[in-house]
């Protein structure tokens, strides 16, 4: 492929060649090198004026960008994907689209903006009576559970993530469904219903089996901590969520790291740890305010509120109990409850 995409002079067989190239790397969480190769065959889609590629391209990059934790960017080209869509009429790209702008909206804890683009997708999904788009509900109906599940409507959040799980046959099955399941575990916790959590992060493990991607891991490793720490096995936990600190932190990936620094934070908070609570919250917080990542940086400023407390700083426990409750009432958005009634 490679002999092909760097070929002496660029053609349509050089453009699919590095199309394909960034799809491998996507695919395994390498996201850097996925950029290369996106931004190498958007240039040569633009000089061979091939517009649906172009667009597509856009939308690639977009989800890289997304996950690079990049999000000025990712926005940038998400936009125009969404207008290329509009231009040459591709549905399916325009849901694409929509769907990607409300995961990034989901990352920055935009929950209204993440619902509203996600009603988008539904909407035109329903007018168009096109059986060709059911291939597309699987991401849907996931990206409004996990939106609803991240508000903390937890069961509304498991029956959407439950009717993606009926769905089958479309591209990246594998890889959507263990998601799905993490999702679900991570709901059923919260509910403090083990038994079915339990269920659906063995089904997780078991899709992890033959899936090599990196990215994936981290989240499966993070929703087994949140399953041990659960359950109070601490030790187990913290493994777990150190060990997907240490991959996010190798492959760059800031959302993660961040998330996964406030559940060692809070685990080592737990087993009276002082100074490795202190250490991880002080990480988890300064990435999460960078990537306003909201409910990251509450749970942050709260373990350090803790901390100080335990310490006897009762004048900085003040003041990061305050920045607790900013960053949780930012975090809450009121307004997207009322908007999921109506999906």
């Amino acid at each position: 492929l490679k002999a092909i995409a760097f070929a002496d002079r660029p053609d349509t067989n050089s453009l699919k060649a590095f199309t394909e190239l960034q799809r491998t790397y996507f695919n395994l969480g390498q996201y850097d090198s996925a950029l290369y190769y996106c931004i190498s065959a958007l240039k040569i889609a633009h000089n061979v004026n091939d517009l649906a590629k172009t667009a597509r391209l856009y939308y690639n990059a977009g989800l890289v960008y997304t996950n690079l934790t990049r999000y000025d960017s990712a926005k940038i080209y998400l936009d125009k994907a969404e207008q290329s869509a509009l231009a040459i009429k591709d549905t399916v790209l325009l849901i694409n689209s929509y769907n990607a702008n409300a995961m990034l909206c989901n990352y920055q804890s935009d929950f209204k903006t993440a619902i509203a683009y996600m009603t988008k997708v539904a909407g035109i999904i329903e007018r168009s009576g096109n059986t060709k788009f059911d291939a597309l509900l699987p991401q849907t109906y996931g990206n409004i559970g996990h939106n609803l599940i991240a508000e903390n409507q937890l069961e509304k959040g498991i029956a959407y993530e439950k009717k993606a799980l009926l769905i089958k046959g479309y591209p990246d099955e594998q890889r959507y469904r263990l998601m799905l399941h993490l999702d679900i575990t991570d709901a059923y916790i919260k509910l403090n219903n083990m038994p079915p959590a339990g269920l659906h992060l063995d089904t997780a493990r078991m899709l992890h089996t033959n899936l090599n991607n990196i990215q994936v891991t981290t989240l499966l490793l993070n929703t087994e901590g949140f399953y041990f720490a659960a359950t109070n096995n601490f030790p187990q936990s913290l493994a777990s969520y150190l060990r997907a600190f240490d991959i996010a932190d190798s492959i760059n990936s800031e959302y993660i790291k961040a998330e996964a620094a406030d559940n060692v934070a809070r685990i080592y908070l737990k087993m009276n740890n002082v100074a490795g609570a202190e250490k991880y919250a002080l990480i988890g917080k300064n990435i999460a305010i960078k990537l306003q990542n909201f409910k990251v940086a509450a749970s942050s400023f709260e373990t350090l509120k803790k901390l100080a407390v335990q310490k006897g700083e009762y004048k900085q426990a003040v003041g990061f109990a305050e920045m607790h409750k900013l960053y949780a009432d930012s975090a809450t958005n009121t307004e997207t409850q009322k908007s999921t009634v109506y999906l």
